[in-house]
């Protein structure tokens, strides 16, 4: 971080969106103190036993280098959205991105762990988002049990796909990722972090290696060029990840039809 520079700050909010079964799911969205970066949109999709405040500190470094981020707390999973956490179910979490990505129309997709199948699942339908799967827990098997469902599925996304995975993370191996793009072709490819795990919140060292793979995969997509990736230090995110969360009296329930 530019030891010029004064500490970044991170603009929360929250609203929450009605799913056809009448529950709620609730979108924290983090906006940067300074300019949106072009295409800087960002959905940010919890896998399984994660939840908005889980993707706080990710959230931070990434409005911190200039995307508006919205993180997603679904139906059916830890956090503020509404439901049980043992009725979890993937289709629930794409009917969920789906009703985000027509609020927010303009995002991209960050997903994380779990959530890539419903990313793709949805992607497959919603052309216009390009999304980055960030450590998909895979099993691209060589006889292709489950592998294959996500070749099918992207080849059918007509817009790149990237896929961020950790060097020693043993949900998505790299190599597995890189018989999947081998088998797509050109809209996928997959970046290997050198030494990292998907510890998302565990490891505040991983989390900057991988969103710093974040950002340049989103980078990748765009016309204009991001900036670096700016490091923060470990205060900075502490302070953001303990005054940025809106609690649960602050949100705004948007009651959709």
């Amino acid at each position: 971080m530019n030891p010029t520079r004064r500490p970044p700050t991170m603009y929360a909010s929250a609203h929450a969106l009605n799913a056809p079964d009448g529950r709620r799911l609730v979108c924290c969205c983090d906006l940067p103190d300074g300019p949106i970066q072009p295409g800087g949109q960002v959905a940010l999709v919890p896998g399984a036993g994660m939840s908005a405040h889980t993707l706080v500190y990710m959230s931070f470094l990434l409005a911190s280098n200039g995307f508006s981020v919205v993180r997603i707390d679904g139906r059916d999973n830890v956090g503020l959205g509404e439901g049980m956490v043992e009725d979890w179910r993937i289709s629930t979490v794409e009917q969920d991105l789906r009703l985000v990505l027509e609020e927010h129309p303009s995002s991209r997709v960050v997903a994380l762990g779990t959530a890539f199948w419903p990313t793709v699942r949805c992607l497959a339908e919603t052309p216009g988002h390009s999304a980055v799967l960030v450590s998909p827990e895979l099993d691209a098997r060589e006889d292709g049990a489950t592998g294959q469902d996500l070749h099918e599925l992207v080849e059918r996304v007509s817009v790149p796909v990237t896929m961020v995975v950790g060097e020693h993370d043993p949900a998505s191996q790299a190599d597995s990722m890189s018989r999947v793009r081998d088998f797509v072709g050109g809209q996928a490819t997959v970046i290997s972090v050198p030494g990292a795990l998907a510890a998302f919140s565990r490891h505040a060292g991983m989390t900057q290696q991988l969103v710093a793979a974040v950002v340049a995969a989103l980078a990748s997509t765009q016309t204009d060029a991001v900036a670096g990736f700016d490091v923060l230090s470990f205060d900075d995110c502490i302070r953001a990840m303990s005054e940025a969360l809106p609690r649960r009296n602050e949100i705004v329930f948007d009651y959709r039809a």
